[in-house]
């Protein structure tokens, strides 16, 4: 109460003989609202750096303190957090119901995860300018950093990349197209040789199980060996070849490797050697040998790849 008080004093003071509207107590407390917070959110859940940066700079030259902007956006956040939770939170949400209704719609396109990762980055950011002598090119980057989850590398920024590379691909991403030579059909990369008996035997169950070795790993684990290809170098290593460098180095921590041989050895009962491979700008994926196109490879060949 004295703290409303407090507060009332100084917006009549600062707005003496004027009309006292939401909008002017937000200015006087350096705040900002909920509209705002809500196009924030969807230039971030769009990852349209631009429009996030454009928002930020309408705050800071409205005179909006950006300590208590990255603050009041992380408890946003958990706003919607709580509504994505349960319907019975609204009475836990101080704000007008309209904004009720709009964040529990933003709640709706989100996961529990993504929203969690924003509030942690947020909540870094929040410590790291109590000590910042550059508060805008730190709250700056942090909204870069919550539009591009790569720049991180830890698992929920993993987990938020593959979502967004999963949405690109549901709503359709554009393809180069390819340049048919003369006769009609189009010109199709070779893949790769390999001689059947070059393959160990507990690569070929390897191959025959890659699916349901997939379906064993946790989502996270999941989510990123769906950009690996299974491949081979001597006949004898499973070799997981990526083209993004996040999850080849998240794959090649000790621990997801070790994971990863682990849920291969309870699938065939045996113990198959893991590493992993990047490639390099320039080198295409079709011309890796996939371990989980064997049977097509061995087609023709007498070699049986036996499936469960």
């Amino acid at each position: 109460m004295r703290d409303g008080l407090s507060i009332l004093d100084q917006c009549i003071s600062f707005y003496f003989n004027q009309k006292l509207t939401y909008e002017k107590v937000l200015a006087q407390l350096g705040t900002v609202d909920a509209v705002t917070f809500s196009a924030l959110l969807r230039a971030v859940m769009q990852e349209d750096v631009v429009r996030a940066m454009e928002i930020l700079d309408e705050q800071v030259t409205a005179g909006a303190d950006l300590d208590r902007f990255i603050q009041d956006f992380a408890w946003y956040l958990r706003n919607v957090l709580l509504l994505q939770a349960s319907e019975q939170a609204a009475d836990l949400v101080d704000v007008p119901a309209d904004q009720i209704t709009e964040m529990t719609g933003l709640g709706q396109e989100l996961d529990p995860e993504q929203l969690m990762r924003y509030i942690r980055v947020l909540s870094e950011a929040t410590q790291e300018m109590r000590f910042s002598g550059q508060k805008r090119v730190t709250a700056e980057m942090t909204l870069v950093k919550l539009c591009r989850p790569q720049m991180e590398e830890n698992l929920d920024s993993v987990t938020d990349r593959v979502r967004q590379l999963e949405n690109k691909v549901r709503d359709g991403i554009p393809v180069r197209q390819m340049i048919r030579p003369q006769g009609g059909k189009p010109a199709a990369e070779e893949g790769p040789r390999m001689r059947p008996e070059a393959v160990s035997e507990d690569l070929k169950a390897v191959a025959a199980n890659w699916q349901a070795i997939l379906q064993n790993a946790d989502r996270a684990l999941k989510a990123v060996l769906s950009d690996a290809t299974p491949s081979t170098g001597d006949g004898n290593t499973l070799e997981l070849v990526f083209t993004d460098p996040m999850c080849s180095d998240f794959v090649s921590k000790e621990e997801n490797r070790a994971r990863i041989e682990q849920i291969i050895e309870e699938k065939i009962e045996k113990r198959v050697q893991v590493r992993t491979r990047l490639l390099q700008q320039g080198q295409s994926r079709a011309k890796v040998f996939d371990l989980s196109k064997l049977q097509e490879t061995f087609a023709g060949t007498g070699i049986e790849i036996e499936m469960e």
